[in-house]
């Protein structure tokens, strides 16, 4: 039960999802204020006669409808950082359990997509459990895994077709926010233009809805951008595990996991510390 990625279980990973979530909830937030506003200015525009308490009590209504949204991407931002980290949570208890145990294996949900990191982790224990398979490994005629340097493992956007496939399963709910609150701030912006000029303000409006069209595209590429680099982040994060376990089954034993400081992963890396202490342990002993 304790495995289980669920709400009941967001206690677990909850030191990590600020660090996860900053930037997409931060700008979310920032769309919806401006749409707010723009909403805002929008009702002051009497272009037609309308009762007193109207504007008052559309004002009023956007406003909790604003906040209750506010909340909503708060809890959005958690629920998905949850998910991701849980990942890191059993992969480091797997870690940990394999040090006393190698017959232990390793396995993701389904919709973690994560298919290569259990299989390359699986394919090291079977190596180290079974002698015979470890042994072959090592001969001449079979094809054995290279070690990887520091430099394949960058993360670098020169990388970013390493984790491609990625991007839309980790990025695919986020876009889809982002550029909803993108859209709903274009059409706002569109409505204040139209009544303002209404109004007679001296502002070309074929102009001002070509330059508000562009201003859209731009930030619907920068969002698109932005959520491949957070992808690629994350996800590499996964590369790194599966060939750091590749170049274990390959034989060595002087290997190391390192992360980025900015992904806050220090446990498990001192979960895979103590598992390669007790295979150095056990090859000193075979």
């Amino acid at each position: 039960m304790e495995e289980k990625r669920s709400i009941k279980n967001i206690k677990l990973t909850k030191k990590y999802h600020w660090t996860y979530m900053i930037y997409w909830v931060l700008l979310n937030s920032l769309l919806l204020v401006v749409t707010e506003i723009v909403f805002l200015l929008s009702l002051q525009q009497e272009v037609i006669p309308q009762p007193d308490f109207l504007p008052i009590g559309l004002g009023l209504f956007s406003i909790i409808v604003f906040l209750g949204m506010l909340v909503c991407i708060q809890l959005i931002g958690r629920i998905w950082a949850h998910r991701l980290v849980g990942v890191h949570i059993r992969t480091e208890r797997t870690l940990k359990e394999a040090a006393q145990d190698f017959s232990v294996r390793l396995r993701y949900r389904r919709t973690d997509r994560l298919e290569e990191v259990a299989e390359a982790f699986n394919e090291m224990m079977e190596c180290l459990e079974n002698p015979v398979v470890e042994a072959s490994a090592d001969a001449p005629n079979e094809k054995k895994a290279k070690p990887r340097t520091g430099a394949g493992n960058r993360r670098s956007l020169r990388n970013l077709d390493q984790t491609s496939k990625h991007h839309i399963h980790y990025m695919s709910l986020w876009l889809s926010l982002t550029c909803g609150n993108l859209l709903t701030n274009y059409l706002a912006a569109n409505l204040y233009v139209f009544l303002i000029t209404v109004r007679g303000q001296d502002i070309d409006l074929h102009n001002a809805v070509t330059l508000l069209t562009a201003l859209l595209l731009f930030a619907v590429i920068g969002v698109m951008f932005g959520a491949a680099v957070t992808a690629h982040r994350l996800a590499g994060v996964h590369v790194k595990l599966a060939r750091t376990f590749e170049r274990v089954a390959a034989g060595e034993r002087d290997v190391e996991l390192r992360f980025r400081e900015y992904d806050k992963l220090t446990p498990l890396e001192e979960a895979f510390a103590e598992f390669m202490n007790a295979v150095r342990a056990k090859s000193s002993k075979s």
